[in-house]
């Protein structure tokens, strides 16, 4: 009985809700308030700044109270460029939407920015915050690539131990993630630091033997002919740099690799005489785990690797070159390997940018680092061919 008389109000007072038009219009301020949100993501996706910003932002000025709302106002927070009221705005979200998925991002953003303007302090304070309020035990690989930038933190603090202790953990806690060839190069680079080329070179080696389909391998191979030529071992070294041009053609780091195999090739003419790139490449002697590798001499031996297409991972397409290079000054600061491809649509006479990162042999691989790509910089992106 109750339930018929209280379906009878709620059938009554939706009849008079359409017979005042209210309803209509409820209905349609809410599918224009999707529309514009739709819209705005969209280009906020595909990096069309200004179009993003004005869809967004007269979504939140008709319709403060759209569900769609709060990520709006996220979206606008990371179009912001001035760091202290993107922070600001940031820091806001964080706090109002605490415990829910915008102040989660909100909160991980405010690291970010201050990671990417080198404020590595404040950063490390806001990484353990988010750490803390967001443990995501459900989900480790994201737990990893928290502590991946809090010890990117304390490194740059040149607290190194506290940065190898962080690192470790990963290691530790989940060595099959993705974020552990990243814990790996973390170490090795503080073993550069300290001078202590022989670790340096055994973890680097660790990386190419046990995550092959790491994204950043030409920074690895950079740095693994760093370590090389600091130990004066001008062979290992020439082969570091000489897999590096030729299996990343277009990494930022390949022009300083030809100048570093010139400068070796000059102290040891033998080296111009070397086998080419693809019957020469640096790769490691196979190890067992990790663990042991670190107490075993590991040398790289020549290895014959067949010519492979080249995938890469389409970051962006911008109308605007300033827009694309400040993607691509983002990326690299992020130690993605990013570059600018200029090219014309059919039936366009307006050139457009593309930002392209990684350089990868296989779909698989390219798969792989699209997955931990999209994760770490939340920005949209695809596989393409080469």
């Amino acid at each position: 009985m109750k339930k018929n008389i209280w379906n009878g109000l709620l059938l009554g007072l939706g009849l008079s809700l359409v017979g005042s038009g209210l309803w209509g219009a409820t209905l349609s301020g809410s599918m224009q308030a999707q529309q514009l949100f739709l819209k705005g993501k969209k280009a906020f996706e595909l990096r069309f700044d200004d179009e993003a910003g004005q869809y967004l932002t007269t979504l939140i000025t008709k319709y403060p109270r759209a569900p769609q709302v709060p990520e709006a106002r996220l979206m606008l927070a990371e179009l912001e460029i001035n760091l202290n009221q993107a922070i600001g705005q940031l820091k806001i979200l964080a706090h109002e939407y605490q415990g829910r998925r915008v102040g989660e991002q909100a909160l991980l953003q405010v690291a970010s920015r201050y990671y990417l303007s080198k404020q590595y302090f404040s950063a490390a304070r806001s990484y353990q915050k988010f750490i803390r309020q967001y443990p995501v035990l459900e989900r480790e690989d994201r737990l990893m690539e928290d502590y991946d930038w809090l010890g990117n933190c304390y490194y740059y603090l040149k607290k190194y131990d506290r940065a190898q202790q962080t690192y470790q953990a990963i290691l530790k806690q989940l060595p099959t993630s993705s974020w552990a060839p990243r814990a790996l190069w973390g170490e090795g680079m503080i073993a550069m630091t300290q001078k202590k080329w022989k670790q340096s070179i055994r973890l680097f080696l660790m990386i190419l033997n046990h995550y092959p389909a790491y994204s950043q391998m030409d920074l690895v191979y950079w740095e693994l002919g760093q370590s090389y030529a600091a130990k004066n071992k001008i062979n290992h070294a020439h082969a570091a740099y000489l897999t590096l041009v030729d299996r990343y053609p277009r990494s930022p780091l390949k022009s300083k690799a030809e100048v570093q195999l010139k400068m070796l090739e000059h102290l040891k003419p033998s080296l111009k005489n070397a086998p080419t790139p693809i019957q020469a490449i640096a790769t490691p002697v196979p190890t067992t785990t990790p663990s042991q590798a670190l107490l075993t001499q590991v040398v790289p031996t020549p290895t014959v690797w067949p010519q492979k297409e080249h995938y890469y991972l389409q970051a962006g397409v911008f109308k605007t070159l300033s827009f694309a290079q400040r993607l691509v000054k983002k990326l690299n600061h992020e130690k993605f390997s990013a570059v600018l491809v200029r090219f014309r649509m059919k039936a366009s006479k307006i050139p457009f940018w593309k930002v392209l990162v990684g350089n990868y042999s296989s779909i698989r691989q390219a798969k792989q680092a699209l997955h931990q790509f999209q994760r770490q910089t939340h920005v949209a992106a695809f596989v393409i061919k080469g």
